[in-house]
């Protein structure tokens, strides 16, 4: 009987010893599934946050794009509502003619229209208050007993663009007419200046110079 127990006693250790390998190994193996489970979720957030990063990122490009449009249309949209205009017109109290002398610019005093304010009635000399393409007129009429050829240009700086002539005999009209279409730089300054010939000119509104704004720049 003691004999039988002794031949048993190492077979239950082995047994138990296989068990507890068994155990153990059963317990670690859920543990490192556990562990590369975790790992991938971790890669997983990280490619989904480094996406996202980048969408953001080309959001935030085009977000930018479409502000610096927006800014620019608004600006285009401001100048389009600028509008200047002008006409001027020498004063009729003090005589029906005016002696405009060899000097320059010649002074408008009176103005039926100044929009934008760039025509200046004491100098008698337009400053563009916005860079566009402009339309001048200048029409002018001479002394009714004025036998004279009278010569009025408009000057951009420095540069004599058009003129107007009345040639002073019975064979002509004593008013003339010339119209100039210009590309003008904000700041630049256009006016009338007498260029050849007499000097005496009729007062009334039929000499006048004129300034529109096309388009600005």
């Amino acid at each position: 009987m003691a004999k039988q127990e002794e031949g048993e006693l190492p077979m239950l250790c082995a047994t138990c010893a296989l068990l507890l390998f068994c155990s153990l190994s059963a317990y670690a193996k859920p543990t490192n599934l556990v562990k590369r489970s975790d790992d991938s979720t971790l890669g997983d957030l990280k490619n989904v946050v480094q996406q996202q990063s980048a969408v953001i990122q080309q959001q935030s490009a085009v977000i930018q794009t479409i502000q610096t449009k927006m800014t620019a249309m608004e600006n285009q949209m401001a100048k389009l509502q600028q509008r200047v205009v002008f006409t001027a017109y020498f004063q009729h109290e003090g005589g029906t003619k005016i002696d405009i002398g060899q000097s320059s610019p010649i002074p408008f005093q009176d103005t039926s229209i100044n929009l934008g304010n760039g025509y200046d009635p004491h100098s008698g000399v337009f400053t563009a208050p916005v860079s566009g393409v402009y339309f001048f007129t200048l029409h002018i009429k001479a002394e009714e007993s004025s036998k004279e050829i009278i010569e009025v240009g408009i000057e951009k700086s420095g540069t004599i663009l058009t003129v107007a002539t009345i040639y002073g005999d019975h064979f002509s009209t004593d008013h003339s007419s010339a119209s100039v279409t210009t590309q003008v730089k904000v700041g630049e300054k256009v006016f009338v200046r007498h260029t050849y010939g007499g000097t005496s000119l009729d007062k009334w509104k039929e000499t006048s110079f004129t300034g529109i704004l096309l388009y600005p720049d």
